[in-house]
């Protein structure tokens, strides 16, 4: 899942579904973190959506669309990512760079890049699957070949 808060004129209607705890909390943070450098928006102004993003190029789709139908939208603030799924692949890291690679680079990742992320996440504890989740999103999505558009 991936969500978003914007801010805009008029009031922009926000969306349903849930992203968890976590995020909510993330999301909540960064918002504070904008009004105390910002100054205090008001509340009607702020909307929060929550949408399955599916791949990359869906996820860009699916936000570029939303906000061409929402002009008011003046900025997005933060967006999220649901580490939901992949903390249930965190016990096979085979199997969680795997998914990664299918994701978010259909599935172009190289040997070498797949053999490395595999040896960090199995550095981290196995009970620790946030992390090891984290650490596995975070390497992909900071990497060269994610990076180079192909």
């Amino acid at each position: 899942m991936l969500q978003f808060q914007v801010l805009g004129t008029p009031t922009v209607t926000a969306g349903g579904g849930i992203c968890g705890g976590a995020a909510a909390q993330r999301m909540a943070g960064f918002t504070d973190g904008v009004q105390e450098v910002c100054g205090v928006v008001p509340a009607e102004r702020i909307a929060e959506e929550i949408f399955d993003a599916g791949t990359t190029e869906q996820g860009l789709t699916k936000m570029t669309d939303w906000l061409t139908a929402h002009p008011e939208a003046s900025f997005v603030l933060g967006t999220s990512i649901d580490l939901t799924p992949y903390q249930a692949l965190a016990g096979n890291p085979g199997a969680l760079v795997d998914s990664l690679n299918t994701l978010l680079l259909h599935g172009t990742m190289s040997a070498e890049m797949r053999s490395s992320i595999i040896t960090a996440v199995n550095a981290v504890t196995a009970t620790n699957t946030l992390k090891r989740a984290r650490t596995a999103v975070y390497l992909v999505a900071t990497s060269s070949q994610y990076q180079v558009e192909k």
